[in-house]
């Protein structure tokens, strides 16, 4: 059986280098059960609760009864450090125990930057398609960055749930890109009206 009613997630692709701004023990653990449930994972170096809280807040007013937490992890450079690791194993923990404890909620899903790897890895399996066990339910999943060839076909579970955002040029998730910082930042002008109207049409 499926430790999942029903798992929605979306992914955008914002900032990982460019905000210096020091992490602060800010962050929401909330687990009470409720009609549905927000995980965030925030991009590299934001700050709890990171950029997407601009989707979550308007979700959260059109449906009252849910709510939400943050993935906790450093979300410092993952080049210099396990943030990554850390990032899957613990937000991989906190969906699962938070699935089992409330079967009825449904799950949304949401990622920047190095959080979007984060949650993409955790759906995909990790190339080990074990990492969440067994879904019988597709979900909606997407990433910033290009799944490893081993993950697609576990990532693919969830196409049909998926949004998935990357500007063009953008050097974080395309792969033409040079590190254009102005499409790299330009995703909540462009996509949040888009993002927000999209999930409240899944989640009615």
């Amino acid at each position: 059986m499926s430790v999942f009613s029903k798992l929605v997630a979306v992914a955008l692709a914002l900032p990982i280098l460019v905000d210096s701004t020091a992490l602060l023990p800010r962050q929401d653990v909330n687990t009470t059960c409720a009609d549905i449930h927000y995980f965030e994972a925030r991009g590299t170096t934001l700050s709890y609760p990171g950029s997407l809280i601009t989707i979550i807040d308007p979700l959260m007013e059109a449906f009252p009864r849910s709510n939400y937490a943050d993935i906790v992890y450093p979300a410092t450079d993952e080049t210099g450090s396990d943030s990554y690791f850390q990032g899957v194993a613990n937000g991989a923990k906190q969906i699962s125990e938070y699935a089992q404890s409330c079967p009825e909620a449904k799950i949304v899903l949401l990622g920047y930057s190095q959080g979007a790897m984060v949650l993409g890895d955790i759906l995909a399996g990790g190339g080990d398609n074990g990492i969440l066990g067994n879904l019988t339910q597709p979900s909606i999943a997407s990433s910033t960055v290009g799944q490893h060839t081993k993950q697609l076909a576990a990532f693919n579970l969830y196409a049909d749930r998926v949004h998935d955002y990357c500007n063009y040029h953008d050097g974080v998730c395309d792969a033409r890109g040079t590190g254009n910082l102005t499409a790299h930042m330009a995703y909540p002008s462009d996509y949040d009206t888009e993002a927000v109207a999209w999930l409240e049409s899944m989640l009615h």
